[in-house]
């Protein structure tokens, strides 16, 4: 696109350059945090760092923003190398470290020669004061040898200090790889793991609003165009910027001073022209449009049936099963039997029988959410419990689980999501949820941590002082916990962590293995 076309609309320059820069970065809550803690974990020495994202959320902008962050506040104590080119073995991977840090390696150096040479210059950088980082971009092309090679750069300490920080950068695959036995000694160094996600939807519109702005820039992004931005990229920073290109590109060439909605939907049909993502979110959207449409139909003839007494011969085919909850009832008709069982904390409805409103009503009945029956119908029927999550009170949750606990301290009600969609979760579980975590940073101090590490405790992960204080040991015994969990080991209480945790449950690994 030609310069003089962002001019000619009033703009002082792209606002929506594929190029990366450290200029005019806009961060979210997420990306804030994820800055603070990465830059925690190479301060204070913690080794070995990861950052998991998908292709085009913003991976590469970051770790620029930390470089810029971390060098602006070491006064130069910082030394640092940054690994771009991931397509190499593991001699040419320590031959582009020595190369960034400023050394000259031998012509004919062996990969133990370029690793005595770091070790050197480390131990160097050190006894002066100083700390040392290797920064890797798109790591998840590293092979495993390759990968394996980093843990003997975090071999190299000296009184008890790491003399090198490692962040690994790259995209779910470097998770999967690392979950691999081989990588079993590296998988256990990973002090701190975080997860970028995609932008969420009032994110887009202050994105894009922002982006405009910082290029002195009077237009902004209707509510309406960001709604089929948002549908048309998932939140994923790389789209945006195309669409949005294409945008402005078309309000030149249509002599238009807004971002009308119809102008985005001919940017989003050019770009998915190209953009697999985008041709399959776009496609999508139009088919749920067409399944929502359908579904107003059906509610609507759902409640003229229900004011006739039919509704639940209409979901299920059969008569309405009456008995009492915590009984078994059995109906030997050809439609099933619905049995359900209740005991003191835990509420399962065990699927033997088609959808009636008597099973969404048992299973939101607990807490007193029986009218959110029909948006929990919608969930199921786009396959999404986020539907549901959003109609519920701040501190009601829901969380998808695999195994559900035998025993627990919290109350829960639980509901059979893959009998009747198909599709992952198995179980999803409604509960209250103890402890509301809505700041988690490095060396903060709060009473909702206070009460994880007091759980902590209490499940053998944790042994320090119950404080309310953020530091590595709570982060280390988060993400131990979450691993013995088979959880995702991010070192952040998710509402699945909490729920395990504050449950006071076996792990659920022990308990599928019971179940087999």
């Amino acid at each position: 696109m030609p310069q003089d076309v962002f001019q000619a609309i009033g703009l002082k320059g792209n606002p929506f350059s594929p190029a990366t820069s450290t200029k005019g970065y806009f961060h979210t809550q997420a990306t804030q945090r994820i800055l603070e803690e990465i830059h925690f974990g190479i301060s204070q020495r913690r080794g070995f760092l990861m950052l998991i994202g998908e292709v085009g959320v913003g991976k590469t902008s970051l770790l620029l923003q930390l470089l810029e962050r971390i060098h602006a506040e070491s006064n130069d104590v910082l030394r640092s190398a940054w690994v771009f080119h991931s397509m190499m073995d593991r001699t040419e991977l320590l031959r582009a470290i020595v190369t960034d840090f400023g050394l000259k390696p031998e012509k004919d150096a062996t990969f133990t020669d370029l690793l005595s040479q770091l070790h050197q210059f480390f131990l160097e950088v050190n006894s002066a004061g100083g700390n040392c980082a290797i920064i890797i971009d798109e790591a998840h092309n590293f092979d495993i040898q390759t990968l394996e090679s980093l843990r003997l750069l975090s071999n190299l300490e000296s009184d008890e200090k790491k003399l090198v920080q490692i962040l690994l950068s790259g995209q779910p695959e470097l998770q999967v790889r690392l979950n691999s036995n081989d990588l079993r000694q590296l998988r256990s160094r990973i002090a701190i793991s975080n997860t970028l996600p995609a932008l969420e939807k009032n994110e887009v519109k202050r994105y894009v609003d922002f982006k405009l702005s910082s290029t002195r820039s009077q237009l902004y992004l209707p509510r309406a165009s960001c709604n089929l931005l948002h549908r048309s990229t998932k939140g994923n920073v790389r789209l945006i910027n195309l669409i949005m290109e294409r945008s402005l590109h078309a309000m030149y060439a249509l002599n238009q001073n807004t971002i009308h909605p119809w102008i985005v939907r001919a940017a989003i049909k050019e770009v998915a022209t190209f953009q697999q993502d985008i041709r399959l979110n776009y496609s999508l959207r139009k088919k749920f449009a067409y399944a929502s449409l359908v579904f107003v139909f059906v509610l609507a003839a759902v409640y003229i049936f229900q004011e006739k007494g039919f509704l639940d011969r209409y979901l299920s085919g059969s008569p309405s099963l009456e008995q009492p909850m915590g009984e078994t009832s059995v109906n030997t008709s050809p439609a099933g039997v619905l049995r359900a069982v209740e005991h003191e904390n835990v509420l399962q409805i065990i699927p033997e029988a088609p959808l009636t409103r008597e099973k969404l009503e048992s299973f939101l009945a607990p807490f007193e959410q029986e009218d959110l029956a029909d948006v929990m119908l919608q969930a199921l029927w786009v396959n999404s419990p986020g539907v549901l999550q959003a109609g519920l009170p701040e501190d009601l949750l829901l969380t998808s689980v695999s195994v559900l606990p035998e025993e627990s301290e919290l109350s829960f009600s639980a509901f059979p999501w893959e009998e009747y969609t198909g599709q992952k979760p198995k179980w999803i579980v409604l509960w209250e949820t103890p402890v509301i975590v809505k700041e988690f940073y490095p060396e903060l101090r709060s009473p909702e941590i206070q009460k994880i590490q007091e759980r902590l405790r209490a499940a053998g992960f944790y042994s320090n002082i119950t404080d309310g204080y953020l530091g590595s040991a709570t982060w280390h015994a988060l993400m131990n916990f979450q691993s013995a969990f088979g959880l995702e080991t991010s070192g952040t209480p998710n509402p699945e962590t909490i729920f395990w945790l504050f449950s006071g449950a076996a792990s659920p690994l022990s308990a599928e293995k019971v179940n087999q």
